[in-house]
């Protein structure tokens, strides 16, 4: 009888031992990840950074919308952020447009225009993504063009008020006088 339970012990030891080591594993393991694993905002920023070639990590989002999701992942995607004083806009200033806004830009953004037949009704104030910037500038990207590799179309507006085109764009917006960074993705 002494023999069954000293190997029951043992058995129970070994079986102990095992979920010590799992669960020391499992703590370590999760230790290490959780410094390597990004925050949204740093996705955000990093994903702003590779399309346009200039880093924000001195900035904070101050509002954030998205409606990506369901089966196609469609929606509109709009950050806000509140940049220090002291950011850099050197590359802003060699790399993107000076504002204002493209014709196309402006008539998808804001309406109230008409063009080659096609009149785009006013857009209420509460629906704007990007507010009427005087002073900063913008840098454009054609999801569209860039996924089908239409290179001479990667990085113009043109096509975006074609009806029959999905509108699949990102375009970021700098607002010197107030050190705004507008970020506004579509995908439908």
């Amino acid at each position: 009888m002494k023999k069954v339970l000293k190997i029951g012990l043992y058995i129970i030891l070994g079986i102990m031992g095992s979920v010590i080591v799992t669960l020391l594993f499992i703590m370590l393991f999760s230790f290490i990840c959780s410094t390597c694993i990004k925050t949204d905002e740093e996705y955000i920023f990093d994903d702003i950074k590779d399309r346009t070639n200039v880093s924000f990590k001195a900035c904070n989002i101050i509002n954030e919308k998205d409606t990506h999701g369901g089966f196609l992942g469609d929606g509109k995607k709009s950050v806000i952020y509140q940049c220090d004083k002291n950011f850099n806009t050197k590359n802003i200033r060699k790399k993107w447009n000076k504002l204002p806004l493209s014709e196309n830009l402006n008539i998808y953004l804001y309406g109230d225009a008409v063009k080659n037949g096609i009149t785009y009704p006013k857009k209420e104030e509460n629906d704007y993504v990007i507010p009427k910037i005087e002073n900063g500038y913008y840098y454009f990207i054609d999801n569209y063009s860039l996924y089908y590799k239409d290179i001479d179309n990667i990085y113009s507006d043109e096509k975006i008020l074609d009806m029959g085109r999905s509108h699949n764009f990102t375009l970021t917006v700098y607002d010197i006088d107030k050190n705004y960074l507008y970020y506004y993705e579509i995908d439908t």
